[in-house]
């Protein structure tokens, strides 16, 4: 098996996503199931000399694990300073030779960031070198993180909170000081019972049950569009785009939804109206629906399922709707028109051979970097692994690429503009 790359987001205090860790593994190196590989000279090259990780990283750096042996033989200085952060695993020793890396590292252009931080006074000489520290919000009590988070607090040095998986969570680090967080917590529903769906998200769901019934009524559909101005623009530059080669230009909402047809106007409304259905809710949580859609969808066209293309890819897109929504999943796909597999998969009542329990099973073991769960997964679908990770790769350049291309048509957002270290504008990447 190769190179398995996946990605964890890092978010700032207010979700919006601000970088990604880059997980990987070697397949022939059996390592554990959330055990990651550090950063190689041989997954250096693999990573971003071969595939290209600007198509899993976007345009947002990437925090990347590096050894002693790593750090010392100069590997290193191969990769763009603009794009990656440098995190020293907490089983790197601190010695005279460490140091100096560092501080060369850190002339050529290098953020640097500890993992796993120990309070332990061998590290108070590389603190002028590093931008980010990064705590286990689990491993230490309240009283540890406030100490860590006051005793080794210097101007030019941001506390990231790792493995937060709840809110509550998210939200004591927010009073303790921590400006980054990475962890799941933005991906788990919370349900607000007796609370009325916001007008422009219940808008956006009105319109995409309309999509998904059987006899699709154009002019309905048209009628419902042209009161989203904001929409009703981007079908038109949509469809008017190089993709398409129209003799004269479309500048009408129905001929556009013609000319898409019925499962092309589908699948854009449906990426076209999720990051409205997730307002009020990190970034990421429509960054990573796409992500999960795309594979979906790939999968089953690989998988000799290609006529549950749609399907698929409508399970992965709705797999947060509960926490977008602020409401349970029966509720908030209950007149989506879903095929009863999808919905009952959704609602977890589907069975465990189900044809969306066994993609499922292969999304969650790529989402998690777990290279012993996808072989299993997928053997149910008799794909290779080495394939699985050509199409998560695939996948994570999708929700990429299409996220930057919304914010872009995005008044209001400017994600270029947003600087990890330092308040917009300073650039992205800057070391002290």
């Amino acid at each position: 098996m190769e190179v398995f790359v996946g990605r964890q987001p890092i978010l700032d205090d207010r979700q919006v996503t601000r970088a990604y860790e880059l997980l990987f593994r070697d397949g022939q190196s059996g390592s554990a199931p959330r055990e990651m590989t550090a950063a190689t000279p041989k997954l250096i090259s693999q990573v971003f000399f071969s595939m290209g990780v600007e198509h899993v990283l976007g345009t947002l750096p990437g925090f990347l694990n590096v050894d002693r042996e790593t750090l010392l033989d100069g590997v290193c200085h191969l990769l763009p300073p603009q794009r990656v952060v440098l995190e020293l695993l907490e089983t790197v020793e601190p010695d005279e030779k460490v140091i100096a890396a560092c501080e060369r590292l850190r002339e050529a252009g290098f953020v640097l960031a500890l993992d796993d931080f120990l309070a332990t006074p061998e590290w108070r000489p590389l603190l002028p070198m590093v931008s980010v520290i990064k705590v286990d919000f689990r491993a230490m009590q309240a009283d540890e993180l406030y100490r860590v988070r006051t005793e080794w607090s210097m101007p030019h040095i941001r506390f990231l909170a790792e493995k937060v998986e709840t809110r509550e969570e998210f939200e004591h680090g927010c009073r303790l000081g921590f400006t980054l967080f990475q962890g799941y917590f933005f991906a788990k529903p919370v349900v607000l019972s007796g609370r009325e769906m916001p007008s422009h998200k219940l808008h956006g769901m009105r319109i995409l049950a309309e999509a998904q019934k059987q006899e699709m009524r154009f002019e309905k559909l048209a009628e419902m569009i042209r009161t989203e101005i904001s929409l009703s623009r981007r079908l038109l530059r949509f469809i008017n785009c190089p993709l398409f080669d129209w003799l004269t230009p479309v500048t009408s909402i129905e001929r556009a939804l013609s000319n898409l047809g019925e499962d092309g106007v589908r699948r854009w409304l449906s990426v076209a109206i999720l990051p409205q259905l997730a307002s009020g809710h990190s970034d990421q949580l429509w960054v990573m629906a796409l992500a999960r859609a795309r594979f979906c969808e790939i999968v089953a066209r690989e998988s000799s399922h290609s006529i549950r293309q749609s399907d698929m890819f409508l399970m992965g897109l709705f797999s947060l709707l509960d926490t977008m929504l602020g409401m349970p999943i029966e509720e908030a796909t209950e007149n989506l028109g879903l095929v009863d597999d999808v919905r009952d998969f959704l609602c977890r009542k589907s069975p465990r051979g189900s044809l969306p329990s066994r993609v499922w099973a292969l999304l969650e073991s790529c989402e998690s970097v777990d290279s012993g769960g996808l072989e299993r997964a997928a053997g149910t679908l008799r794909l290779r692994p080495e394939g699985v990770a050509k199409l998560w790769a695939d996948a994570l350049a999708f929700s990429s690429e299409t996220a930057r291309e919304m914010r872009k048509e995005s008044v209001d957002v400017d994600a270029g503009g947003i600087s990890l270290f330092a308040t917009p504008p300073a650039p992205i990447l800057q070391s002290r």
